[in-house]
């Protein structure tokens, strides 16, 4: 008969020497080691700016390759991305209606230019997904292929070319006949 388990060891992983595999991985992280945020995770943190700093100074986060590119892109500070609540614009001596104001204004900033960060991050992966999907087709076409694509490319080119100079001709002949038309009204005036 087998020993049962007790709940602790349901539901801890264990590697094959018997050692969870919990205490494994912490011995691999390291201190101080910050895991990259996008900036939606940004976008959803709550800020420790007051209104004193104007110009907050840039955050200390660690955010993901293409959220830190479209920062850089933009100019954004991603600490004007975090939620700040009414209370963090109040100052001594300020009316509450222009703390008020000042609060409403930088929630609807924070909107504007997150709404930018994710067109700038949606054509950014556009972009990375086109030249990627144009990289792979052109791999995979065979030599054969391409001279197929290039007579094709080449008789639609001709084509065209010749449907270009048979307008012309029938125009040049339309000139002459109108030309030649006047030419006769004239002779006949005379």
């Amino acid at each position: 008969m087998s020993n049962p388990l007790s709940p602790e060891q349901i539901s801890r992983p264990h590697s094959s020497s018997g050692h969870s595999t919990t205490s494994s991985t912490k011995r691999k992280k390291k201190k101080g080691f910050i895991p990259p945020i996008s900036l939606e995770d940004v976008f959803n943190q709550v800020s420790t700016v007051t209104s004193s700093n104007i110009n907050p100074p840039p955050a200390r986060v660690v955010l993901t390759p293409r959220s830190a590119e479209v920062c850089l892109k933009l100019g954004v500070n991603p600490e004007i991305l975090k939620i700040r609540d009414i209370d963090s614009f109040w100052e001594a001596g300020i009316d509450p209606a222009v703390q008020r104001i000042r609060h409403e204004a930088y929630v609807q900033r924070r909107y504007d230019v997150m709404r930018q960060c994710r067109l700038e991050r949606k054509r950014m992966a556009i972009a990375e997904f086109e030249s990627a999907t144009n990289l792979k087709t052109s791999e995979t076409l065979t030599p054969e292929m391409l001279l197929q694509k290039q007579e094709e490319q080449t008789s639609t080119l001709i084509a065209m070319e010749m449907q270009r100079i048979e307008k012309m001709r029938k125009r040049q002949q339309k000139e002459l006949e109108q030309m030649i038309q006047v030419t006769f009204r004239t002779f006949k005036m005379l």
